[in-house]
């Protein structure tokens, strides 16, 4: 009987057993939720502690200026990391900006400067003796454009400019000086940096580091040796060379939204010009054959006019010897029919 039960027992535990296989099939777990995976990044780059900052490896931020290629009236110390402008310095010296130059070197740099000397002036306290003297600019430009206007103001210049006197604004501006963004005025102590990337084209620029204070350019692509950075002094101002608070930005991810509206706004501006690729297409092919038609039209002038033109009349030929003899006779018995007619008159 005991064997029984337990031959029993056994079964009924082996049909528990096959029933729970049974419904094993249909129980499904819950999963826990994967975080989404982030995009993976370019080689060289790496995240940066500010989750919406992106870092590049490798590159040092230059510690001094390029002194050679710099304006020679400014005043260089500390190994070259100090520049400095005084208004002893001959203004028509020279016919450029007075700038300390950064080499660029790499389509990926950087380099900010900390102002440490120069605070706004009064526009009578006969501070600045000439109207360049009175702007301080830090930015990049077009090394075949780069003049007298300084950084920030010229045709081909993109930076942060600042009038420095009456406490005017900082104002970021681009290509003709152009504001695009102000800021208060720079004070002792402000870092202004600058990071380029000439492969998508554009600079990133920020004062103290902060993202209310950053502005994006677009600027063209080319290679290193076409560019030029620094600063453009006033008169009474020293900036030193330091390292970006930021470290070295990736700008094509730090600043892949502002890129995008860039280049939107400039196919924008090119379709309301132009049109389409097929409007664009057809307008410069019609501009090509206008000025083409003109041409032929104003060579056709010129060569009808060649023909048209009446003949110049030929020059008076030179009188024979007796043509001149027979002239000069008649000219004296005009003159003495003349004096007779004048005795009679007095008799």
């Amino acid at each position: 009987m005991a064997q029984f039960l337990a031959a029993q027992q056994q079964q009924q535990q082996q049909g528990a057993g096959a029933g729970a296989l049974q419904l094993q099939p249909q129980i499904r777990l819950a999963t826990p939720q994967q975080p989404p995976q982030q995009p993976a990044l370019p080689p060289g780059w790496v995240p940066a502690t500010a989750p919406q900052d992106m870092l590049m490896q490798g590159g040092t931020s230059p510690s001094q200026f390029d002194t050679h290629n710099s304006s020679l009236q400014l005043i260089f110390s500390d190994n070259g990391a100090v520049a400095r402008r005084s208004v002893g310095v001959d203004p028509t010296a020279s016919k450029f900006c007075f700038a300390a130059l950064v080499p660029v070197a790499d389509r990926h740099g950087r380099f900010a400067v900390r102002l440490e000397r120069g605070v706004p002036a009064a526009s009578t306290d006969g501070t600045f003796r000439t109207q360049e003297g009175m702007f301080l600019g830090v930015g990049i430009a077009r090394k075949d454009r780069f003049g007298a206007e300084g950084f920030g103001r010229g045709d081909y210049s993109w930076g942060l400019s600042n009038r420095r006197n009456e406490d005017y604004p900082a104002v970021f501006t681009c290509s003709g000086g152009i504001a695009e963004k102000r800021l208060p005025t720079l004070k002792v102590g402000d870092v202004v940096s600058l990071h380029w990337d000439l492969d998508v084209g554009a600079v990133l620029m920020r004062v103290n580091g902060l993202h209310e204070n950053q502005h994006v350019f677009k600027i063209p692509s080319g290679s290193p040796e076409d560019y030029v950075a620094g600063v453009s002094l006033a008169d009474e101002h020293q900036v030193r060379l330091v390292a970006p608070p930021e470290q070295h930005l990736a700008v094509r991810l730090c600043a892949a939204k502002e890129i995008s509206e860039l280049n939107s706004r400039d196919s924008s501006r090119r379709r309301d010009r132009y049109g389409d690729d097929r409007d664009r297409d057809r307008h410069r092919d019609r501009d090509r054959d206008r000025d083409r038609d003109r041409y032929r039209e104003e060579r056709r002038e010129r060569k009808d006019s060649k023909f048209d033109k009446p003949p110049e009349p030929a020059p008076p030929a030179a009188p024979s010897p007796a043509a001149a003899m027979l002239q000069q006779m008649q000219q004296m018995q005009q003159l003495q029919q003349l004096q007779k007619m004048q005795q009679v008159s007095v008799l």
